[in-house]
């Protein structure tokens, strides 16, 4: 038995392929030939080989001092003709002469496979699902396939998703697939079983941090059987895979290592300090433990970074071992603190200027964050070199394995409002509730404050750590959240999602569509709110308001498709300049059991004597309320017996109710618990509802439920729920007459033609039993697939229907 990493570098590989090696001017590797033996041998392996690209030399010199178990091997660049599509190939057992030939023929990928099995020499497609030079296709791939026989299994540079799906391509291929692939390809396949591969393993290592942890494995005594083994494709490939942030850091050490050649005075500042503490395990200079005393007397808040230096110091001498991973963990958490720290001061005030309305403040406060972003560039940077290949990765699955399901793949939902009482919070609770009964694997992501209580909340919450938190200007009763940045994007990666749904443009909406785009997935937006109309009515400021309608643009102009709620705000986006081609329709759902006409009305209102004309929702001056107190003024002057009445909070309730009272009959309920919405609805004869600037209006849907008309602008989403004339009525928000006589309509209805009314409040209950089911809901949400396969039919979920 035995084990050999068989892919590591040395400072014989020169050329960097990384961009930010490239920028540097540094090499690929500082790692001497001798230090890959004796890190190896130390790891473990019982026969070591050096693959540097396009070189032997360094191999070659290790031979000659270890000639017993070490591998000349050459890591080779080999183009695709047609298209110069780069490819990287691993041979073995390489000496001067076949180095020559390889160096002739690698210009073409068909010449270099010919001349390897001409002369059967042990060889392996190294990280075949990564693309070199941008250029890597499916075509790409379905040629290896027919070309070679032996591929890397396990990369150890690679990340466990990319590696695992390439293995598991190849381990389900056909004799059926393989011939389908030649007649396509015009190309001989290498053997007689092509369909059974063979898989090897290498760390992959640039920088001397992980040689010897990703091996392969085989039954062989000696250098010939190992080899031997690997073009039988009997050899087993084992070890770790990489991550994203050991990825930044083997790139920050190769780069530390150029530094100290250049003799820049790095290797003697801070960083240098801490470099040597976590590359070479090396203690602190005594000038800089001296340093650090005076740090620890000075609490001046301006010397944060230098505090954090301190503490990251003392974690690290806690640390004395070999686990470079528990180091990196070290420094990730350091800094993740370091950026917490710096965005939470940057927010504050962002806050201050937004509540001002200070147009060139919050630019500058937006341009501030430059600067943070720049500390988690290598991380990113790392992200996104590791999934960039991602979606070829999938198609070729889908290529390989048709029938292979997709349905149950890792979703994550992310939120700026959960906890809260309002419309969107409250979908997305019973979004959550329901893809949870129904087996659908889906995870709410978004900040919960350590003093909420989740009591009565869907147990799929992947609540991550927030730093910073503050009322919404204009929305008080919303808490706008700020998430970690590097913590959250932590919890995604590890989270492995598949795809993602964003319902906010927030912090935490803002940190998934990152998140998405590192991860190369794909990212739907849910166009929820116009926050743009609703901020133009609120402060009456045009310069704000086109602020905020370009960030939305940007936003959502980031994701592949936007799901929006009625077909009215479809066009309205689309006049805004939205990419119609990503925008489609998904229904709203409502619990038609907790919403019903059947439910007894309020107590306190079946008392009143006379008509009752309803408000529900959010009491904020973007609502048209001002237009709904004119509009009762005219309907109680024509001698009506009329109560209006006001259900719901918000930052005009003060001076509304100033507004209202001189006015008799006019009453507020102010902010219900859910389980009394229904009560309300059904004890009011009429719901009038003028806002313009909703894109679809829950509390609309929740009266029609419970068999209540209602009366809405012709602006706006929330039409689209009414049937004009059948379950309501729709009104000219430029006519206020249209309002006078659409709602005496209804109310003299009641009157004179009850069963006319009566027929009004059944179809209004109709329409949303047949359109609004949550079915239909997360049947346009996630698609038939997806519903197809859930554990549970759809059915009522009684957790209650936010206010909007």
């Amino acid at each position: 038995m035995a084990k050999a990493d068989l892919h590591v570098h040395s400072k014989y590989s020169r050329h960097a392929s990384e961009w930010f090696l490239k920028r540097l001017g540094a090499h690929e590797s500082y790692t001497e030939p001798e230090e890959v033996y004796r890190i190896a041998k130390q790891r473990g392996m019982d026969y070591v080989a050096l693959t540097d690209h396009n070189r032997i030399d360094g191999a070659l010199h290790l031979k000659k001092k270890h000639p017993g178990d070490v591998i000349v091997g050459v890591e080779a660049t080999a183009y695709f003709p047609e298209d110069g599509c780069k490819v990287h190939v691993l041979v073995y057992d390489v000496d001067e002469e076949h180095y020559r030939e390889i160096e002739r023929c690698r210009t073409s990928i068909y010449d270099l496979r010919d001349y390897i099995q001409k002369h059967d020499m042990a060889y392996a497609v190294a990280h075949a699902t990564y693309s070199v030079n941008n250029r890597l296709k499916q075509e790409h791939l379905e040629k290896l396939i027919l070309l070679f026989d032996v591929f890397e299994g396990i990369n150890g540079a690679r990340d466990q998703n990319s590696n695992l799906k390439w293995m598991e391509i190849l381990e389900n291929l056909t004799p059926h697939y393989i011939e389908t692939l030649k007649q396509k390809h015009a190309i001989q396949p290498i053997s007689a079983d092509p369909w059974i591969k063979g898989y090897t393993a290498g760390s992959d290592d640039h920088a001397a941090l992980f040689i010897g942890q990703t091996y392969t494995f085989a039954g062989a005594v000696g250098i010939d059987e190992f080899l031997r083994m690997i073009k039988l494709k009997l050899t087993v490939p084992k070890g770790r895979h990489n991550n994203y942030q050991s990825f930044a850091f083997a790139i920050y050490k190769i780069a530390y290592e150029f530094s100290r050649r250049k003799s820049s005075g790095f290797a003697g500042s801070w960083l240098g300090q801490i470099n040597e503490m976590v590359f070479n395990n090396r203690a602190i200079s005594m000038k800089h433990r001296i340093k650090l005393k005076l740090f620890a007397k000075n609490t001046n808040k301006e010397d944060v970074m230098k505090q954090s230096f301190r503490s990251l110091v003392e974690e690290l001498k806690q640390e004395t071992g070999e686990n470079i991973e528990k180091k990196f963990t070290i420094v990730y958490k350091k800094i993740s603190d370091i950026l917490d720290n710096y965005f939470s001061r940057l927010f504050d005030s962002f806050r201050k200027d937004i509540s001002k309305g200070d147009v060139f403040k919050i630019i500058r406060d937006i341009a501030s964050l430059i600067p943070g972003i720049f500390l988690a560039t290598p991380f990113f940077s790392s992200l996104k070199h590791l999934f960039r290949n991602r979606t070829l990765t999938e198609t070729m699955l889908r290529a390989v394995m048709p029938e292979r399901s997709n349905v149950n793949k890792r979703i994550l939902w992310f939120t700026d409002t959960f906890t809260e009482m309002n419309g969107v919070a409250e979908t997305i609770k019973q979004i959550g509730w329901r893809t949870h009964r129904h087996g659908i694997n889906l995870s709410v992501v978004t900040v919960i404050e350590p003093h909420e209580a989740l009591d009565g909340f869907p147990p799929n919450i992947m609540a991550v750590p927030g730093i910073y938190a503050t009322p919404l200007p204009g929305y008080e009763k919303i808490t706008v959240r700020v998430p970690s940045l590097l913590k959250t994007i932590s919890m995604v990666y590890q989270a492995a999602p598949e795809e993602m749904y964003i319902s906010t443009p927030g912090p935490v909406g803002l940190v998934g569509l990152l998140a998405g785009h590192l991860l190369n997935i794909k990212c739907t937006g849910i166009y929820h709110t116009d926050f743009a109309a609703q901020a133009k009515l609120i402060t009456q400021e045009e310069d704000f308001s086109e602020l905020i309608e370009n960030y939305m643009q940007w936003f959502y102009s980031l994701m592949h498709c936007i799901k929006v709620p009625t077909s009215m705000y479809m066009d309205i986006l689309e006049e805004k300049g939205y990419n119609p081609s990503k925008l489609s329709f998904y229904r709203k759902g409502v619990d038609t059991e907790k919403f019903s006409p059947g439910i007894s009305p309020l107590e306190s209102l079946r008392q009143i004597k006379g008509d009752i004309l309803l408000y529900a929702g959010r009491i904020s001056k973007d609502k048209n309320l001002d237009l709904l107190v004119e509009i009762y003024k005219i309907v109680v002057s024509q001698n009506r017996d009329c109560h209006l009445i006001f259900a719901g909070d918000g930052p005009y309730l003060n001076e509304l109710k100033k507004k209202t009272a001189m006015l008799e009959n006019v009453r507020y309920l102010g902010r219900l618990k859910r389980e009394f919405l229904p009560a309300v609805y059904t004890a009011a004869d009429c719901m009038i509802f003028p806002s313009t600037t909703d894109t679809f209006g829950m509390v609309v849907l929740e009266a029609q439920a419970c068999g209540l008309p209602v009366v809405v602008s012709n602006v706006g989403g929330p039409q689209e729920i009414i049937l004009h004339g059948k379950s309501g009525m729709i009104a000219d928000v430029e006519n206020i007459n249209e309002w006078i006589q659409s709602i005496t309509k209804i109310l003299n209805m009641k009157h004179d033609c009850p069963e006319q009314y009566a027929m009004m409040c059944r179809k209004a209950r109709e329409q949303v039993e047949k359109y609004y089911c949550w079915e239909h809901s997360l049947r346009d949400l996630f698609g038939d697939d997806v519903m197809r396969m859930a554990t549970e039919p759809c059915h009522q979920v009684s957790t209650g229907v936010g206010i909007r």
